[in-house]
């Protein structure tokens, strides 16, 4: 659990950066971003929200008078104020309001993420986009290191429960259907929340295992592999992906000998990483040994997500 401690220290930090950056206040709009600020879930849709973090005192909230009450659960900032949704009242609305609690600042960070219809209102603040947040996201606290773990364990569930269901010829409609048992265990160990978790379980079949990005149909089904079992998941709020390679039958000599380079390119990758080591010098290690095992075409992006069927791709 996220302590209120923890929540205040994020918000001084974020308040630190901006001092560092001769801000007078900096611009917080992003789901993400807010609820690491706050702890808060919330999902904007058509209505925005705004944390103006100052760099001297309590943050202030705009929010939607819909949400009032449920946003001022947040346990490190000052003054919540409200607007009315569109079509409001002269004067009322989300970008009257932004003004009017920006009034005479002429110094204002935003972030990257911030949409340009909101930003085509702060010209007059002469806004700079920068990445403060994600810095401080970078460096994780123990508790966020715990809930990374307890999310990890449930990815692992989830390809456990794929791999467990699966037989030659299995439809993808059976396979997607392991993530309900992974969600149902997620709501009966934790104090489960609706809008900072989402639960992805099933496998990528043979060829479209090439292309991860791909989306299989539910009427799929996996016979010759390689395949790969896939769980993507955020559990109240931290997310964890895991994947693995598996067949349904025997493998032909050549994805065998696939197979056996990519795992070497992945014993390879594991034995440089330790703190300190970039990611460049990993990644390295990795490709440059399938490259010179004749597999470098077929590559698709960087380090360790290249299976079997990805460095055989295109070679009939």
């Amino acid at each position: 659990m996220i302590t209120k401690q923890e929540y205040l220290s994020r918000l001084a930090n974020l308040q630190r950066k901006a001092s560092e950056n001769d801000l007078e206040a900096f611009l917080v709009s992003s789901e993400e971003s807010i609820y690491y600020l706050t702890g808060v879930p919330y999902r904007p849709l058509e209505r925005p929200f705004f944390i103006v973090v100052w760099a001297a005192s309590p943050a202030t909230l705009l929010v939607p008078a819909l949400e009032k009450a449920h946003l001022q659960a947040a346990p490190n900032v000052g003054q919540v104020q409200t607007y009315w949704d569109y079509p409001s009242p002269a004067g009322q609305g989300w970008a009257e309001g932004l003004l009017k609690i920006l009034g005479g600042i002429s110094q204002l960070g935003i972030e990257p993420s911030l949409p340009q219809e909101a930003s085509r209102h702060l010209t007059g603040f002469h806004p700079r986009a920068l990445p403060l947040i994600e810095e401080l996201r970078l460096i994780k606290s123990p508790d966020e290191v715990k809930k990374v773990r307890q999310a990890a364990r449930y990815a692992d569930l989830g390809v456990q429960k794929t791999i467990e269901a699966s037989y030659y010829g299995v439809s993808e409609l059976e396979l997607f259907a392991q993530g309900r048992g992974v969600q149902v265990q997620i709501m009966k160990d934790t104090d489960y929340d609706v809008l900072t978790t989402s639960v992805l379980v099933g496998a990528w079949p043979a060829p479209l295992s090439a292309q991860p990005h791909g989306v299989p149909t539910i009427a799929d089904r996996l016979k010759e592999g390689p395949h790969i079992a896939l769980s993507l998941l955020r559990v109240n709020g931290y997310a964890a992906e895991c994947e693995r390679t598996y067949f349904l039958a025997p493998p032909v000599p050549e994805v065998q000998k696939a197979f056996a380079a990519m795992q070497e390119a992945r014993r390879r990758a594991f034995a440089l990483v330790r703190p300190g080591v970039g990611c460049a010098e990993v990644d390295a290690a990795a490709n440059e040994f399938l490259r010179k095992e004749g597999y470098g075409d077929y590559l698709l992006h960087r380090t360790a997500m290249a299976s079997a069927w990805e460095i055989m791709r295109g070679r009939g």
